[in-house]
């Protein structure tokens, strides 16, 4: 293992170029659209290829059931603030005003009574009055002066508007009925499938009437920016040493044989992994460990996302 080691270091330093495999890709990646809700794809609201922005509506999840909660959660507050606007109104003009002659008619009815009890106390001192005369005037008396205080407290409580414990309790229940709102609300919007950011479809992985299972969620479709392109390669672990930002590459595919797509190393990777990316070269080790790299190509925007292609890095001398 050692002398095969030896070997390919040898060939590595013999080579100025270094070869790796890689990918064409977006800007940015490809992106696959996942719905936050399950159920039936009722309308797909694109085609593939076509250019979309940011927050665009992708597709939509039949939605009738949380569409039917948030009109339930509108009128219980349409219903509750109605509530409010009443208990805030009190009682009507013509309510109070009645109540106050009524209180007023009592405390009329009161100064009588207390009249007639007073002469006819004064009368029976003198002995011109029977005692159960002036019984009966007393009784009178004590009716009118209760029927005076209740319609005194009548005319206070018109007066006085909402208690506050009643007020906040209404309060409480608009909160609550605004909070399902919300919530049935944000339940609707997750049937909305919107991008994410500003690119082109690039393929359509479900079509309308398919379902969109919760425990198994489907991409709806995969998106990308397709201003540019970019070459995700598998460099080998013998040849990251001569690995950095800015080295001029150049990039091949069997699909343009008469091609030659220049590009720049813009990013290298910090973490080792294995091959993904295999070939049909029988030398190949494959258990090799790789460094991802990613190029930006300054042309070759006719290259398919996800093609495969040959690089060659260019390490300066």
């Amino acid at each position: 293992m050692k002398v095969l080691a030896s070997l390919l270091l040898l060939v590595a330093e013999a080579s100025p170029v270094i070869h790796a495999g890689g990918t064409v890709e977006p800007v940015g990646e490809e992106r696959l659209i996942v719905a936050e809700s399950a159920g039936r794809i009722a309308r797909i609201h694109v085609v593939e290829g076509e250019r979309v922005a940011k927050g665009q509506l992708i597709a939509e999840i039949a939605a009738e059931e949380a569409a039917a909660r948030v009109a339930v959660a509108e009128r219980q507050i349409e219903v509750l603030k109605a509530e409010r606007a009443l208990l805030l109104a009190g009682q009507r003009p013509e309510e109070r005003r009645l109540a106050r002659a009524r209180w007023e008619a009592a405390e009329a009815a009161r100064a009588r009574a207390e009249g007639a009890l007073a002469r006819a106390e004064a009368l029976a001192a003198r002995g011109l009055l029977a005692e159960d005369a002036r019984e009966e005037r007393l009784r009178q008396a004590e009716v009118a002066q209760a029927e005076a205080r209740a319609a005194e407290a009548a005319y206070a409580l018109a007066e006085a508007g909402p208690r506050a414990e009643e007020l906040a309790l209404l309060e409480a229940r608009i909160g609550l009925a605004e909070a399902e709102l919300a919530a049935a609300q944000a339940a609707l919007a997750k049937t909305r499938i919107r991008s994410p950011l500003d690119g082109t479809i690039l393929k359509l992985l479900l079509r309308e009437g398919e379902l969109v299972a919760p425990l198994d969620p489907k991409p709806v479709a995969s998106l990308g920016d397709l201003s540019s392109r970019y070459v995700r390669a598998e460099v080998d672990e013998l040849d990251i040493a001569r690995l950095r930002p800015g080295l001029r590459v150049e990039v091949r595919s069997d699909a343009f044989p008469e091609q030659r797509f220049s590009g720049v190393v813009e990013r290298v990777g910090l973490r080792m992994g294995r091959r993904l990316l295999r070939s049909d070269d029988p030398v190949e080790r494959r258990d090799a460990r790789v460094l991802e790299t990613l190029i930006r190509l300054e042309d070759g925007r006719e290259l398919p996302i996800g093609l495969r292609v040959d690089v060659r890095i260019y390490p300066e001398p």
